[in-house]
């Protein structure tokens, strides 16, 4: 009876906490309602409506884009957020769901996709030009009508005929072209964060999403002429058979010309594994295979490993590539030279699975405020997320040096991989890098490579190395300090809360808040309580007074525990201070953690203060106690929290 009890409390908080999209979307409008000023009458603008028919725009669009071509004066053209307005069933209210957030300027994600989606917003001049280009008949033999104003354009693309919807895709790119969306640092393509238009009904053109057969159709594929010079760099130490595989897939995954050597930096393999490795190495060369060994015994540097490889590297195209990563797609590495070609890209990368599996390692990098995350890792790679995250080509802030692509002379130009980051986070300052020069990093997710994580490094869950982590996240913040949490290819509606592998829109977690919390209450001791690992926590961040995380207790109804976050003294530790935590909403446990019991109000996130906490350092543990059985259980992570 007290156990169901708690699950009825449970559930009503759950449901409490819960916000539909409806609700917050009506809620975030009513904050930033746009009004109306005699300087949007100044932007002579063309509406074009690609889903005319299946959806309507905001009332107030020319409001909001007029007021924001006036205040962005080098924007040509910009695109806007959506979402679905319909009638729901029985009670046949009007409600709003199914957002689609986007991101900034993407012009891999355009080649593959038009993410623009139902509307698109751009200046009369711009239209003219490209309508000139296309013949001034183009309207009439696209379909496109004008209304009596002649700045309203609509075409029905989600019917259109195969023809119909090239012949608009064509004009877009176009007149994406035309405004400078493929040079290097383009900023007249403006992503508008306001939801412009409502569909009527949930359905999506398959223009919408990345689509490979839409692509090679739309725009130029290299021809078998393009042959370029690839040097494969390796860093590597004692791993013998892992990079024998790594070859192999380097060797299965050509299949137009390449010319291309392997580079081997080896940092101080046993001399056994070293005879091997040379030995392997005139294997290679009696195959025709140009393979260069560099033994250097030193402290593991991976950036020093990396930038001494491409010193010696005589290729036009770098790819740095683990010993542990198996390449599997066909022509992989020409098309990764393709896309590194271009003026306007800096990195490319591939997707990357778990060993034998469909399970996602990395589909590109995203730049939280708690720092750079692998958004989709351990899902299945089995069904398309959010708009076609992990389909086609993406613009993405950074890709994991596993295996990354970049031209020479960018490299050069960004000054290479910093060696004050030895061991984390330097392929993301590479890549901040080459963002911040203009050039845009990419993700290649229809190529994928089987990633043997951790054969070379093992994990980061010790203290020592989580510290040494934490150390090269500031080292990389300090240099760049302007992109601190900033990630303008993570759509602005997209959750930033909580270490969520999941796209998830920001309504889901709106329930999030920061408990503020003084410190003073001390334990004497933790009588009552066991040690034992059954309760995991997890500390996602501890910086700046506030730690966050979640904690559960497995094989136990979560819903029956009350939580308090510990505070060890790691000068005293008889000091323990406790306090006593409010349950945060966390929907992506109940969804990682099935086999769990009443996961969902897991989460803490606290911002601490209070005059013990000075000039301390504190492990960071919790307690809980079960509310039906009295049960005690206490457990610390390796984690440490200090005041700022």
């Amino acid at each position: 009876m007290l156990t169901a009890r708690q699950n009825k409390i449970y559930d009503k908080r759950l449901a409490k906490i819960q916000v539909s999209y409806d609700e917050w979307i009506k809620l975030q409008e009513s904050k930033c309602k746009v009004h109306y000023t005699k300087a949007s009458e100044n932007a002579e603008l063309v509406y074009i409506f690609s889903s005319y028919g299946h959806g309507f725009p905001a009332e107030d669009l020319k409001t909001i884009c007029g007021n924001y071509f006036f205040n962005n004066p080098d924007i040509l053209l910009a695109y806007g957020d959506e979402d679905v307005q319909s009638v729901r069933l029985p009670d046949t209210r009007v409600q709003r769901h199914s957002p689609w957030f986007k991101p900034a300027w993407s012009p891999d994600l355009f080649d593959c996709s038009f993410y623009f989606g139902s509307l698109t917003v751009m200046r009369r001049g711009l239209f003219d030009r490209a309508e000139k280009i296309c013949g001034g008949d183009f309207l009439k033999k696209t379909g496109f009508t004008i209304n009596g104003r002649g700045d309203e354009l609509y075409i029905d693309v989600l019917d259109g005929q195969g023809e119909l919807k090239l012949s608009f895709l064509k004009f877009m790119r176009i007149c994406v072209e035309l405004a400078g969306g493929y040079t290097a640092g383009a900023k007249t393509i403006g992503h508008i964060n306001y939801i412009l238009f409502h569909c009527s009904d949930k359905a999506r053109s398959e223009i919408f999403i990345p689509n490979e057969r839409v692509n090679r159709s739309l725009y130029e594929v290299r021809s078998n002429d393009f042959k370029p010079a690839v040097s494969i760099i390796i860093p590597s130490k004692d791993n013998v058979e892992v990079l024998s595989k790594c070859i192999d897939g380097i060797r299965g995954s050509i299949i137009r010309p390449v010319q291309f050597e392997i580079i081997i930096v080896d940092n101080g393999s046993a001399e056994e594994n070293k005879r091997r490795l040379e030995s392997m190495s005139e294997q290679l060369r009696r195959e025709k295979i140009s393979v260069r060994y560099i033994y250097e015994r030193a402290e593991f540097n991976f950036s020093h490993m990396c930038n001494l490889g491409a010193s010696e590297a005589y290729g036009d195209y770098l790819l740095f590539l683990n010993d542990d990563v198996e390449l599997c797609a066909e022509d992989c590495i020409c098309r990764m030279a393709e896309m590194a070609d271009r003026n306007y890209t800096g990195a490319v990368g591939i997707k990357l699975y778990y060993p034998d599996s469909d399970i996602i390692q990395h589909a590109g990098i995203t730049n939280l405020p708690m720092g750079p995350v692998h958004k989709l890792q351990f899902l299945k790679d089995n069904k398309c997320y959010y708009y076609g995250s992990n389909r086609g080509k993406r613009n993405v802030i950074a890709v994991t040096a596993a295996c990354l692509m970049v031209e020479k002379k960018k490299f050069n130009l960004v000054g290479g991989f910093s060696e004050e980051l030895r061991v984390a986070f330097n392929d993301v300052d590479l890549c901040f890098s080459l963002f911040e020069k203009g050039y845009y990093n990419v993700c290649l997710n229809d190529c994928h490579a089987y990633h043997h994580e951790s054969l070379s490094r093992g994990d980061d869950e010790t203290e020592e190395k989580l510290n040494r982590l934490l150390t090269e996240r500031d080292k990389l913040y300090a240099g760049h300090p302007g992109l601190e949490g900033i990630d303008p290819f993570y759509p602005l509606g997209l959750s930033r809360d909580w270490l969520d592998t999941g796209m998830r829109a920001m309504y889901e977690t709106s329930g999030t808040f920061i408990q503020e919390c003084e410190v003073s209450r001390r334990l004497k001791r933790l009588d009552g309580y066991r040690h034992d690992a059954c309760l995991l926590l997890r500390v996602e961040w501890s910086r700046k007074g506030v730690i966050q995380g979640y904690g559960v207790v497995l094989g136990d109804n979560n819903a029956c525990y009350e939580r308090e976050l510990l505070l060890a003294d790691m000068s005293d530790e008889k000091k323990i201070y406790a306090v006593k935590l409010k349950e945060q909403y966390r929907p992506e446990l109940m969804e990682n953690m099935p086999d769990q019991i009443n996961v969902g109000l897991c989460g803490f996130k606290v911002k601490l203060k209070g005059s013990v906490l000075e000039g301390s350092c504190f492990r960071i543990g919790m307690a809980v106690r079960s509310r039906v059985n009295g049960t005690g259980i206490y457990y610390f992570s390796n984690r440490q929290f200090e005041a700022d």
